[in-house]
């Protein structure tokens, strides 16, 4: 037999036997009987029973009433709430009297299952609830999860907070990622719909150096320069290429007189 720790109002039912013969024991007076209980480690609870008028009354501790025709020699029996409070795993339930043989029922006391609005207000650690084979649904707020989940989670609705360590492998659609992300390993197959840049990242870009000590941005200055400046000095062994707005001379060329170049001299700020 097993019942949840803290279990209240608890009925059990016994079958009563001639400790000469074993046959059923009908018609016994009650209190002639005693309802003991014995907790793991502890001394006896020694109880004097007392009879239910009706089979059917509701609980009340240490009474007892025989069932009746329909069940020769079975009695039922309401045991006190103290033998299943919490501190020990088992409780040995005993009926005793002069007529029968001793009847003794031994009882498991275990941990009953937290209900989903218990579940809900905890933090989950290792050590806490396994469920095997059955879903729990319905659980929502779960604030922190220390420790490993074992097996696969089917999905996640709602926001998670912040994950710290590492993750394994993510598979299906991440919807948003608010923060930095570290690294990434592996291939990045898609990135679908817009992935917004920071200046400082973009300017990481434009200042990472291209060839002797020239960098993106520079590179640039001076293509522009090249491609749509204004110049000047042409027919002379001096060309000048201005910057777009006019304010420099981005490029100076020194070249001869069939146009070949024997010197460049590049401002670049």
């Amino acid at each position: 037999m097993r019942v949840d720790v803290g279990a209240t109002s608890v009925i059990q039912y016994f079958k009563l036997v001639d400790p000469s013969t074993g046959d059923e024991e009908v018609g016994l007076t009650i209190t002639d009987l005693d309802m003991n209980y014995i907790r793991d480690g502890a001394n006896p609870i020694e109880n004097d029973a007392t009879e239910h008028a009706n089979l059917n009354d509701a609980y009340a501790a240490n009474k007892m009433k025989e069932v009746g025709t329909a069940a020769p020699g079975l009695y039922r029996a309401d045991f006190p709430d103290a033998a299943f409070v919490a501190g020990v795993n088992k409780v040995h339930l005993i009926i005793e009297g002069a007529a029968i043989d001793t009847a003794i029922i031994e009882c498991e006391i275990r941990s009953s299952p937290p209900t989903v609005a218990e579940f809900e207000a905890r933090t989950i650690v290792s050590a806490d609830y396994v469920v095997v084979g059955d879903t729990l649904a319905g659980v929502t707020n779960v604030g922190t999860v220390t420790g490993n989940v074992d097996g696969s989670v089917a999905s996640v609705t709602g926001a998670v907070g912040s994950v710290t360590g590492s993750v394994g492998s993510v598979v299906g659609a991440v919807g948003s990622v608010t923060g930095a992300v570290g690294s990434v390993t592996g291939a990045v197959g898609s990135v679908t719909a817009g992935v917004t840049l920071t200046g400082a990242t973009i300017d990481s870009v434009w200042d990472e150096v291209m060839e002797v000590g020239i960098t993106a941005r520079q590179s640039l200055r001076v293509s522009n320069s090249f491609l749509a400046g204004e110049t000047n000095g042409g027919g002379t062994v001096t060309i000048r290429f201005r910057d777009l707005a006019d304010t420099l001379n981005r490029i100076t060329m020194t070249v001869d007189a069939d146009g070949d170049r024997s010197g460049v001299a590049l401002n670049l700020a």
